[in-house]
């Protein structure tokens, strides 16, 4: 398996080395704008001296789907295979996401203040309204 072809502009780079026991791998993800609405990540790997196998994780995403699998991409190698991180680029800005109309202050109404005479009464003549219905 040989590495990809790589179409569109790169926007994400993240370069992850293993030098654990007497290896010294390389692993690098990538993630390139294919068009305005759509990325592919890409993903090679091999010694650190002859970086020679690659393929694609996904294609034909959202930036932000993209991002979500790269970022799962290098956490995995970072947690369960012991890389490190060398080097991460973000080759293009992110797209701000638009921004809610702030909203209008309401006025809030002031509460009627109720005493607790006044609640005893109101629940009184309520109390007898239901029950002159029954007797």
């Amino acid at each position: 398996m040989g590495l990809p072809v790589k179409v569109g502009t790169a926007i994400y780079r993240c370069i992850l080395r293993c030098t654990e026991g007497n290896s010294d791998k390389k692993y690098i993800v990538s993630i390139h704008r294919v068009s305005s609405s759509e990325c592919t990540v890409y993903f090679e790997h091999g010694p650190s001296n002859q970086v020679n196998q690659g393929g694609i994780k996904v294609s034909e995403v959202s930036e932000a789907r993209a991002r979500t699998v790269a970022v799962a991409l290098v956490s995995e190698k970072r947690l369960k295979k012991g890389y490190a991180v060398v080097s991460e680029e973000d080759l293009e800005p992110r797209s701000a996401p638009a921004q809610a109309a702030t909203p209008v202050p309401t006025r809030k109404r002031k509460r009627p203040k109720i005493r607790f005479d006044d609640l005893v009464k109101e629940m009184s003549l309520e109390r007898q309204r239901l029950l002159g219905r029954f007797f």
